[in-house]
């Protein structure tokens, strides 16, 4: 988090990793985001992702993905959304912000080759995968099941996935309990340098 507050040099980029950060998301779920994807319920604030959003999810398996935004993390979200004048997708190629195009997604490629010259300037060693394995890693570290974080993502046995109802009340506080609690303990390790 620190390098890249120290060696990404456009704010864009910043959140873009820090959301890979604290959410484990894969680049293409990020790609596709708009403010659609952004709800709120009694639990909180939400990214939502329907069927066909993320790699796993078709219209014949009719995935979809729920993950919990802790407060502090949906200010950033909410800062960058005012700093850009964004229309459809909040990380696009502002290659193709122009004309015609200007509601197009980034070309799926871009992030890694952002990340690479990300790792040049900072010396950092690690894929941006390693995000998630991390989210993984801590939450069982603390006896917390990380399946819940986003629902279908992460699959499992047939009944989990075929017969869990990730609408149930008591399985979305789950969602939101496991995200809070990790992204807290990043909020709590940064300190003010979040």
């Amino acid at each position: 988090w620190k390098q890249i507050n120290e060696f990404e040099i456009d704010n864009y980029w910043k959140l873009f990793w820090k959301l890979k950060i604290c959410l484990g998301c894969h680049a293409t779920e990020l790609m596709k985001m708009t403010n659609e994807n952004l709800i709120e319920d009694e639990l909180g604030t939400w990214f939502h992702w329907g069927v066909n959003h993320h790699k796993i999810s078709n219209y014949k398996n009719g995935i979809e993905h729920r993950v919990y935004i802790h407060p502090k993390v949906k200010e950033l979200i909410t800062e960058h959304l005012k700093a850009y004048d964004v229309e459809k997708y909040w990380f696009f190629s502002r290659s193709l912000n122009f004309g015609s195009d200007k509601q197009k997604m980034m070309n799926e490629n871009v992030p890694s080759t952002r990340w690479q010259r990300f790792k040049q300037k900072s010396n950092v060693a690690f894929p941006n995968s390693t995000f998630r394995h991390a989210l993984y890693t801590f939450l069982y570290s603390k006896g917390m099941n990380p399946e819940v974080v986003t629902g279908h993502c992460y699959r499992g046995s047939v009944g989990k996935e075929n017969y869990m109802n990730w609408a149930d009340p008591t399985i979305l506080k789950q969602f939101k309990d496991t995200g809070f609690a990790y992204q807290q303990a990043i909020i709590e390790a940064l300190g003010k340098d979040f």
